[in-house]
């Protein structure tokens, strides 16, 4: 999943090449680069999925491997811009969800009028819930936009604590994978 970054009136280099650059047909030399410290988990346990924007993409990756794994507790927090647009995977997540796949999925678009604009504000109404599923052993996974990241941070301390949130991240039950 590519979304195309424009700065002022200039496209941004890679989402500028990938989505108008190359010609239908045209190939790049590239290669992937793996994040160690965003691998699934390998206990079976639940897990919640925190992201905005393109970061669906990484998420959607680990709910499909947890799916193929039948590890079926799995939670999803996402944003994006608006409902009317933005629907990334809907139909998937929508069957995953129908199936008991994926216990909870929570939407939010920053640019619809609605109390809940961004991701941490779903984890705050939820905040109750959330901090049943870390007693339960659930690991965090957050793929998305920094800034996204540092409210999300900012969250995560009010609902759990720095301590929790600090011993979360040493025990690998918190992991980032963000830009």
């Amino acid at each position: 999943m590519v979304r195309q970054e424009i700065d002022g009136a200039e496209l941004g280099l890679g989402s500028g090449l990938l989505t108008q650059g190359l010609k239908l047909g045209q190939s790049i030399h590239a290669y992937v680069r793996c994040n160690q410290s965003f691998h699934l988990f390998k206990e079976a346990r639940p897990a919640i999925f925190i992201g905005n924007g393109s970061g669906i993409a990484g998420l959607l990756a680990h709910l499909k491997q947890r799916i193929d794994d039948v590890q079926y507790q799995n939670w999803l927090i996402y944003g994006e811009r608006q409902s009317t647009f933005d629907h990334v995977f809907s139909e998937d997540l929508e069957t995953w969800q129908r199936l008991g796949q994926i216990t909870t999925i929570n939407r939010v678009f920053s640019r619809d009028k609605s109390s809940e604009k961004y991701v941490q504000d779903v984890l705050r109404k939820h905040a109750n819930e959330f901090k049943h599923w870390v007693e339960q052993g659930a690991c965090i996974y957050l793929c998305g936009s920094l800034n996204m990241a540092q409210g999300i941070d900012d969250a995560l301390v009010e609902i759990l604590g720095a301590k929790q949130i600090n011993a979360l991240r040493k025990a690998g039950h918190y992991r980032r994978d963000v830009y």
